[in-house]
């Protein structure tokens, strides 16, 4: 359908055209006006946006070698072989093939390296006839996957299963020739149109090859649409394209045979980097569903929606740089070039060069020393070497509060270092981990640039008190776990002005070093709690909203603040804040908050 608008004659069908290429190309502002002064403007546009788009799609279905046609001449058979959209859709399709055969035409012709472009249509491709069945049973082959091979990772079991094994069987299918997206069909995602469709193509294609995965997938009745299609291309007499199972139980069907693998031969390209693209993905992500879009993307080099037929295809006038990095989790017991063959097996098959992969640690990815973190480094060192109990001194005039000199870039990465190595040493050696202690960290630290800090005099050692808490949160909020009721519950929280105050939900769990900041008494019996859900009062000075605004909007939409619900939202919004990601996963009253690394 995209083809044929975009072939579409100009002068029947000139604003179909601009409204597709308008929200295709928001960007360019189109507008069509019968007397609009600036027609030829917008017609030379138009004619640019439609041969990139042309071209676009002409990749998916073939090859890149329509990108190296001059314009002008892609434009006159875009011209030639217009259509009248209110005419006839078979007479349309026609035309259309017409255009794809001359196109197809011209660019074989280029690519011969000769000046004469063979004038005559390509016709259809004819079939050859014969009776040897065993030839086309030759021309279906069965590939077993090995599950033996696979690494056994708990998390991870769910979340991909296709191996190395399984990707270098299905490289080897293709070797040197990176096939097209439609030469593989995911059979679990397949329905009977698609199924149709693709045997239509093993018939009419016979030099290309054919894939069909996910096999083992298939519910009940696709499956059956599945057999009946396969035992039909057993039993056919014509020639037909070469076409593979990838299958742990369909070796005992009729016509297929058993397909051993070669060794993996990735093609070189050497085409200068002129871009760069970044991936950050979390170790909670769909790896089955990654692996698959990796594939289309770097092998076939193309995207496709299939709701829109919108597609997305590589430059292939262009070498693109991917960074992709993928978190190690410790729990998983195996080490960090394990995990990314498990997680990753067609991307450990790409990056295979050592110069291509890396362990990303402090030596060679130091920590980003920004105003924050060296506001957090700061503190910890004056915690370190003992400075930060030290209290408002009243022998000068003026008096003389508590501050502590910013620190060098240099000087920063060693106390955040030593902080992690020895309080929070069970945290994963995980750069992501170390950037989220950081962030809670200076979230917190900022309560000894209040007034209430910089100026006291009373309370003894309230630095260390305070930052031995701090440090304990920040370790407990980097992997908190709501699935059970064994979270941490003791926080100290902070109005508008970063006083000090006390989330709790028993002042008997609370240490007894924080009991002491406050006279053994509990804050939350005092005259500020009083007639008032607690809860509330803390989570209202940590969305920096007055009290009586909380409440009269859980009262309009009927929400009740429990202390499990009171706990995570302290937790939501102190990610917020920090502009951390986090996963919000559940049904109703079921619901489950976990970070996202």
């Amino acid at each position: 359908m995209i083809m044929l608008i975009l072939l579409s004659s100009l002068s029947s069908n000139t604003q179909l055209k601009t409204i597709f290429l308008n929200r295709l190309y928001d960007n360019y502002f189109l507008n069509y006006h019968e007397n609009n002064d600036d027609e030829e403007q917008q017609h030379q546009q138009q004619k640019m946006l439609t041969i990139d788009c042309m071209k676009h799609y002409l990749r998916m279905i073939e090859t890149h070698r329509y990108q190296n046609i001059d314009n002008d001449l892609f434009y006159e058979y875009l011209e030639e072989y217009s259509i009248e959209l209110q005419s006839n859709i078979e007479g349309s399709l026609d035309k259309l093939c017409e255009f794809l055969n001359e196109v197809t035409t011209l660019v074989n012709a280029r690519t011969q390296n000769t000046s004469k472009l063979n004038s005559k249509r390509m016709t259809t491709t004819a079939t050859t006839t014969t009776t040897n069945s065993d030839v086309t049973d030759n021309q279906q082959y069965f590939i077993s996957l090995d599950s033996s091979n696979k690494i056994s990772i708990e998390l991870l079991q769910q979340n991909n299963d296709i191996d190395i094994d399984g990707w270098c069987k299905l490289l080897n299918i293709f070797n040197k020739q990176l096939p097209l997206a439609f030469q593989i069909l995911c059979s679990s995602t397949a329905i009977n149109n698609d199924i149709a469709l693709f045997f239509s193509r093993i018939r009419t294609y016979v030099n290309m090859k054919f894939v069909i995965i996910d096999i083992d997938k298939m519910d009940h009745r696709i499956g059956e649409i599945f057999s009946y299609k396969q035992d039909e291309l057993s039993i056919q007499t014509e020639s037909h394209a070469k076409v593979f199972y990838i299958s742990e139980e369909l070796s005992r069907r009729k016509g297929i045979r058993q397909w051993t693998s070669s060794q993996v031969i990735v093609p070189d390209d050497h085409l200068q980097d002129e871009y760069t693209i970044y991936f950050n993905i979390s170790i909670h992500a769909p790896f089955e569903q990654l692996n698959r879009l990796f594939f289309s993307l770097f092998i076939c080099s193309t995207l496709m929606d299939p709701d829109s037929g919108l597609t997305f295809s590589l430059s292939h006038g262009k070498l693109g740089k991917f960074i992709i990095e993928v978190s190690h989790f410790g729990k998983s017991q195996v080490s960090v070039t394990e995990n990314f063959e498990c997680i990753f097996p067609l991307l450990s098959i790409l990056c295979s060069n050592e110069h291509n992969i890396e362990e990303i640690t402090d030596t060679n990815y130091p920590l980003n020393i920004g105003d924050n973190e060296e506001l957090a480094a700061r503190f910890l060192k004056a915690f370190a070497d003992g400075t930060i109990s030290r209290t408002l001194t009243r022998a000068f005039f003026p008096e003389q509060p508590v501050v502590f000199s910013k620190l060098e870039k240099v000087e920063c990465y060693t106390p955040i270092r030593d902080t992690i190595q020895q309080y929070a040493f069970d945290l994963s050696p995980n750069k992501i981990y170390q950037q989220c202690f950081v962030k809670f960290l200076y979230r917190r630290v900022q309560f000894f640039t209040s007034t209430y800090y910089c100026y006291t005099e009373r309370i003894k050692n309230l630095g260390s008190t305070v930052m031995r808490q701090v440090i304990e949160e920040t370790r407990s909020l980097v992997q908190i776990d709501f699935t059970t009721e064994n979270y941490r519950k003791v926080y100290l929280v902070y109005d508008p002005n970063f006083s000090l105050k006390l989330l709790h939900a028993d002042w008997n769990a609370v240490p007894s070093e924080i009991q002491e900041l406050f006279d053994k008494e509990d804050p939350m019996n005092s005259e500020l709690f009083q007639n008032k859900d607690r809860f509330c009062v803390c989570l209202s000075w940590l969305l920096n909203v007055f009290y009586e605004t909380y409440q009269k909007i859980a009262n309009e939409i009927k929400f009740i603040t429990t202390e499990s619900i009171a706990y995570k939202l302290f937790h939501l919004h102190e990610r917020k804040l920090m502009r951390m990601p986090l996963i919000i996963e559940g049904d109703t009253g079921k619901t489950e908050l976990r970070g996202l690394f």
